[in-house]
C-alpha cells in the first residue's frame, strides 16, 4: 500500500476527531468568507488583499480551536505547532491566492463561489498535514 493511502487511512481512524476538524473547518470557512465579503463589498478592498487579511485573522482563530478542541492537545508546543500550522497555512494561502486569481481573473468565476470550492480542497490537504505533522502524537 502506498504511503499516501496509508496516511489517509490513518488520518480517518477517529471519526470524532474528523467531525471536530470539520466543525472547526466549517466555522473557519464561514468566518473567512464573511470577513472576505465584508472587506471586499463593504470596505471596498481588492478581493486578493481581502483574502490575505481574512486568512491572517482566520489563522489565529482556527489554530486555537484545532489545537485545544479538535486535537485536544494541552501539552504546550505552541512554537513548534504554531510554526508548522502557520507554514501549512502559508502553503494554503499561496495555493488559494493563485487558484482564486485563475478562477476569477482568467476563468471569470464569481470570487465567493470560487473561494468556497478552493477552500474545500485545501481543507483535505490541511487535515492530512496537521494530523500527521502539526499535532502528531509521536
Amino acid at each position: 500500500m502506498g504511503l499516501m493511502k496509508q496516511l489517509i487511512i490513518a488520518a480517518f481512524d477517529d471519526w470524532y476527531l474528523v467531525g471536530r476538524y470539520i466543525t472547526v473547518g466549517v466555522f473557519a470557512v464561514m468566518f473567512d468568507i464573511t470577513l472576505l465579503y465584508v472587506l471586499t463589498e463593504m470596505v471596498g478592498m481588492w478581493y486578493l488583499s481581502a483574502a490575505v487579511l481574512a486568512f491572517i485573522a482566520t489563522f489565529f482563530v482556527a489554530f486555537t480551536l484545532q489545537k485545544h478542541w479538535t486535537f485536544r492537545d494541552s501539552a504546550g508546543g505552541y512554537v513548534r505547532q504554531g510554526t508548522s500550522y502557520f507554514l501549512i497555512g502559508v502553503m494554503n494561502l499561496a495555493l488559494n491566492a493563485a487558484s482564486l486569481y485563475i478562477a476569477v481573473d482568467i476563468l471569470g468565476l464569481w470570487y465567493l463561489g470560487a473561494q468556497v470550492v478552493i477552500m474545500g480542497f485545501l481543507a483535505l490537504v490541511s487535515f492530512l498535514a496537521n494530523r500527521h505533522i502539526t499535532f502528531s502524537r509521536t
